[in-house]
């Protein structure tokens, strides 16, 4: 009856010992699904952040070529108009130079007379 009893006992042992470990395993499968499913989702989140710092990085780019060659066009079309500031401005000291020399000769003229 004794030993009937400790066998018994350790049935009940076994049996718990071998739930809490089905339990504990059920709980680790749990864990490492929602750790799979973070994980994977975290993947899909860094892909879709790098997918939209790559179109920044595209769009970056396409505005400072854009800016550049405005720039330069720019530059170019000053470099234009003070080339054409200066020529107008040697024409007219031209024509102030010849305007004086004039007048200077006309002034001697009547003044040798």
């Amino acid at each position: 009856r004794l030993s009937e009893r400790l066998s018994g006992l350790q049935q009940g042992l076994e049996h718990e010992r071998h739930s809490r470990f089905d339990n504990l395993n059920h709980r680790m499968v749990e864990v490492e699904s929602r750790l799979s499913s973070s994980h994977d989702g975290l993947q899909q989140d860094c892909l879709m952040l790098r997918e939209q710092l790559e179109k920044f990085r595209q769009e970056f780019e396409d505005e400072r070529m854009h800016r550049e060659a405005a720039t330069g066009a720019s530059a170019e079309e000053l470099a234009n108009v003070d080339l054409r500031l200066m020529e107008a401005l040697e024409a007219e000291q031209d024509a102030r130079r010849e305007t004086e020399q004039r007048t200077l000769r006309s002034f001697d003229e009547k003044t040798a007379q």
